[in-house]
């Protein structure tokens, strides 16, 4: 969480993400109740990311700061706003 990987752990946890990505996706896809859960978990982890990675790596040189504004706007903004669709729509999740 708020950590940069490398080598064979970057590969692995990117494997694990996309997984993750693929069976929300698809439970969005096909209007899941699981895909509620998954959404609020994930946009849980987007959040954590967002407020600890800065912590971590302070003082370097992480871009341009209105890259990191918009940057931390959309990440916030997408899985939130999904995770919020889906809520307002749970009775339609089978």
């Amino acid at each position: 969480m708020g950590t940069r990987l490398d080598g064979p752990l970057n590969i692995v946890m990117s494997m694990v993400l996309g997984v993750f990505l693929v069976v929300y996706a698809a439970g969005v896809w096909r209007m899941k109740r699981y895909a509620l859960v998954l959404a609020f978990i994930y946009a849980a982890h987007v959040t954590i990311n967002i407020i600890v990675f800065p912590i971590r790596y302070r003082g370097e040189d992480n871009g341009p700061i209105l890259l990191q504004v918009m940057f931390t706007v959309l990440a916030l903004a997408i899985p939130w706003t999904a995770a919020t669709v889906l809520w307002h729509r749970r009775a339609e999740l089978a």
